[in-house]
């Protein structure tokens, strides 16, 4: 954001501070939405859409309640990948522990933010996750997962987060 002066957008001095935080507001969603949208999203939201939509849960909230165990399940494919960022984190983190590693330290920061770290802390029970599980099944998101996830997945990444 310090380099938006570079992209002649104007946002000097003499623009209102409150205007200036608006307008890199909106531009910061805006990268939002194009890195989101150039993602492809995954698991994560595939879990997380039948929660808010069948139970109006924040979807920020249950994207974060849902990638801990997102993270830990893709493990087998991606711990190059969460190596390097949990490294980045955290320098000592061994690559064969840096999954799990990471998945706690999302938790955490779920747990720090006083967000929710459970399903259960959000009125979600056990006999909901049939129904979540088959919702999830049928998101276009999960296309997109690094590891493969089926039905019975989807229930058991539920059946962990309760």
């Amino acid at each position: 954001l310090l380099g938006l002066g570079l992209l002649g957008l104007g946002l000097g001095p003499g623009l209102g501070l409150w205007l200036r935080g608006l307008v890199l507001l909106g531009l910061g969603a805006a990268w939002a939405g194009i890195a989101i949208e150039h993602s492809m999203l995954g698991a994560t939201h595939s879990c997380a859409n039948p929660l808010t939509s069948q139970f109006n849960i924040a979807h920020g909230q249950a994207v974060g309640v849902m990638l801990p165990h997102v993270v830990r399940f893709n493990t087998p494919s991606s711990l190059p990948e969460y190596s390097e960022l949990a490294q980045i984190i955290a320098p000592s983190v061994q690559t064969s522990s840096a999954g799990e590693w990471l998945a706690e330290w999302l938790f955490a920061l779920l747990d720090s933010s006083q967000l929710a770290t459970h399903l259960s802390s959000l009125n979600i029970t056990a006999t909901d996750i049939n129904s979540l599980a088959s919702a999830a099944t049928r998101e276009w998101t999960a296309s997109f997962n690094p590891r493969t996830v089926s039905s019975d997945d989807f229930f058991n990444l539920y059946e962990a987060a309760l």
